[in-house]
């Protein structure tokens, strides 16, 4: 991966953290170095306010369908148990949106988590 994709990553992630505390839900980016020596569990941003949702943060120019689901595979492998493997993901010049397992949002609607 070059030093521009990780840099791009690196700002998407800032971004994102910075979302989550601007809707109320104080967040932290925790990038590769802070999860080798003591962070979370490979997840790219941190909510303390929701500490079972997995948050994996995608930013591309383009994101293509096989890249949505390769990201939610990874999501899948890193999560801690008992948490809701999620990709955020952002397009240049676009909206943030999230994938995650269809079953799963109704778990969150049924308020199964607190």
């Amino acid at each position: 991966m070059s030093k521009a994709s990780r840099d791009k990553g690196k700002r998407g992630e800032r971004e994102l953290a910075q979302l989550f505390t601007g809707e109320g839900y104080p967040a932290k980016r925790f990038g590769f170095a802070q999860t080798r020596f003591g962070g979370c569990e490979g997840a790219d941003v941190v909510c303390e306010a929701l500490p079972w949702l997995h948050i994996e943060c995608k930013r591309y120019k383009t994101f293509m369908g096989s890249k949505l689901r390769s990201a939610l595979e990874q999501s899948e492998r890193d999560r801690k148990p008992n948490t809701i493997a999620s990709v955020f993901h952002k397009e240049d010049n676009s909206k943030w949106f999230i994938t995650m397992e269809a079953v799963e949002f109704f778990r969150i609607v049924r308020g199964e988590f607190e």
